[in-house]
């Protein structure tokens, strides 16, 4: 199984960046801030690369020189995966997941994070459902009814 990395950068960067990482990952580029700032929060890439030309960077990020030779932008790739599954398996130490079932843990997962995708995308539209729906690429029905699945209520996002 490939190794997912996000990469942040334009095009320039990114295929700099792929051309030294090889096809041993799985790469995930875009070059809009927001956008790299919601993938990496879903916590799905064991590293998030950052061209250093990029103005705004990403937290936790880890900042690479595009300039540099290809070993040198591998070596920093592979360092920032081995912090982030280190880290991992710290944090599964105290973590008490492992006491939930498999099944569970991921129905759980899948309802918070959908639902606080819900609430983002409120939150950022003013509790406008029409607008947040075409934000999301979806019909306004359906986002009905992800907001009753996920007890949401749009007026609460709305200004007073």
């Amino acid at each position: 199984m490939r190794e997912p990395v996000l990469v942040v950068a334009d095009e320039d960067g990114a295929r700099a960046i792929g051309a030294a990482i090889g096809r041993e990952l799985d790469v995930t580029v875009t070059d809009y801030a927001v956008r790299a700032r919601a993938l990496a929060s879903t916590g799905a890439f064991l590293a998030v690369l950052v061209d250093s030309r990029v103005k705004d960077p990403i937290a936790g990020a880890t900042v690479v020189d595009v300039a540099s030779d290809a070993s040198s932008i591998l070596e920093t790739t592979r360092a920032a995966i081995q912090t982030f599954v280190l880290k991992q398996s710290e944090d599964a130490l105290l973590d008490e997941v492992g006491a939930v079932p498999y099944d569970e843990y991921i129905e759980l997962a899948r309802y918070a994070m959908a639902r606080r995708y819900v609430l983002a995308l409120l939150g950022r539209h003013h509790g406008s459902v029409t607008d947040a729906a075409r934000g999301a690429n979806m019909k306004r029905e359906s986002l009905h009814r992800l907001m009753r699945r996920y007890h949401v209520n749009a007026s609460d996002f709305r200004p007073r």
